[in-house]
Formats: structure tokens, sequence, C-alpha cells
């Protein structure tokens, strides 16, 4: 049985370990999950745009490259993103050893 994550909690926890743009944030996941999460730019690029209207992640300076002209989004977590990433992070602890007693 496959346990669903959201775009939005995999990006929270992806950027917990640096700021990145949205195709780098997807191959960071793919990489970092061994191949078990593969997110699409469909749910990569609104996850982000809702996460920053949240609140909860930022535009910062980066190793901006430019693609056809435009600068890409680089983005981090805010302090309350770093909260929201920490208390997600915890229960994803407790799903996967409630699961490993079951």
């Amino acid at each position: 049985m496959d346990v669903p994550i959201t775009a939005k909690t995999a990006l929270l926890q992806e950027l917990c370990a640096g700021p990145g743009y949205g195709l780098e944030l997807i191959r960071r996941l793919y990489k970092s999950s061994g191949g078990r999460f593969r997110f699409l730019e469909g749910a990569v690029y609104p996850a982000l745009v809702a996460l920053e209207r949240e609140g909860l992640i930022r535009r910062v300076d980066g190793s901006a490259r430019r693609r056809a002209g435009r600068p890409t989004r680089c983005f981090g977590l805010t302090a309350e993103g770093v909260g929201v990433a920490e208390q997600q992070g915890l229960g994803l602890i407790g799903i996967v050893a409630r699961i490993g007693r079951a």
C-alpha cells in the first residue's frame, strides 16, 4: 500500500535541505526518495505558488539561470515554513513508525 504524500508536504521537506527552483526540486525529490516520489510540473508549480501565498516559502536570491529570457524563481523556507516542515516531519516519522509496527 502506498502512503500518499502531497506535493506541498514533499516540497517543504525538500526545502529543508536548501533553496531550489521548480525543476531542481522535482529532481531532488525523485533522487532523495530513491525514485519513490515522482512529482510532475503540473503539481509542483501550483504547490510552490500556494506555499508562497501561505507565507511558508519565499523567493530567494540564488543562481538564477535564465531560460527563454526569464530568470528562474528560487525558493527557500521562511521561519514559519521551517516550523511547519518540522511538525510535518515529526508526523511523517510517526506514521512510518506505526506502519513498521503493524
